[in-house]
């Protein structure tokens, strides 16, 4: 959570720093009205997304949160469906039904310390079934966005991500003195972390904004390959 407010802070300021001399420009002027509510939403979900994510890794394993989330390109398809009017071809809908039955066999067969968690924290349960469902109402958001700047967007996410991160941070008791331990390596990583963040944003958004977002759910795997 700390190294996610310290990203959001580093990111933020290199697009301030990028966009120097037309900030109005960007970041009032290019927001399209229509566009407000999606551009909102994209960046509340991210912070919760991240704060779901903190949480998760604390009850459940690596392994069962990335399986659960495997569900998004799912959700994503149908949330394209009924808000975007996007089609899916029938092998692309037997192979999201699937994925769907794979995850819920995994959930429903889980036994031990996953089984014991499950039913002793309902909330973290509950906040793991929602995560694939945040995550794809993100990029459908993205995809009503695509007549806005890609600065704009990334922008607003980084700078809504940290003031999120912070508020997480400080209502789990944590401070902002582990900016002052860190050495030059460390502070070297955080702005290449900040650089690759608005990289992957502009090239995620990019996408989204030339292609259906239920069209790109096909390249879904290509991170879990990596």
């Amino acid at each position: 959570m700390q190294f996610t407010f310290l990203r959001g802070v580093c990111s933020t300021i290199l697009m301030v720093i990028w966009g120097w001399g037309h900030l109005k420009h960007d970041l009032i002027d290019s927001v399209d009205r229509r566009s407000l509510p999606s551009l909102i939403f994209r960046c509340a979900q991210g912070g919760l997304s991240v704060f779901i994510s903190f949480m998760c890794i604390k009850f459940f394993n690596v392994s069962t949160v990335g399986i659960v989330c495997s569900l998004t390109p799912l959700f994503v398809c149908m949330l394209a469906y009924f808000l975007l009017g996007e089609r899916l071809k029938f092998f692309d809908q037997m192979a999201l039904l699937a994925v769907f039955a794979s995850v819920l066999l995994v959930i429903l067969g889980a036994e031990g310390h996953e089984s014991n968690t499950m039913s002793a924290n309902p909330l973290a349960l509950f906040a793991l079934i929602c995560q694939p469902i945040l995550l794809a109402a993100g990029a459908v958001a993205m995809r009503q966005m695509r007549r806005m700047p890609e600065t704009t967007c990334s922008t607003y996410q980084n700078a809504s991500l940290a003031v999120l991160s912070s508020v997480f941070m400080l209502a789990y008791g944590m401070d902002f003195g582990f900016m002052f331990e860190f050495s030059l390596n460390a502070w070297l990583l955080c702005w290449v972390s900040s650089l690759l963040t608005i990289l992957t944003q502009t090239c995620k958004f990019s996408a989204f904004k030339y292609h259906q977002a239920s069209a790109l759910q096909k390249l879904a795997f290509v991170p879990n390959v990596w």
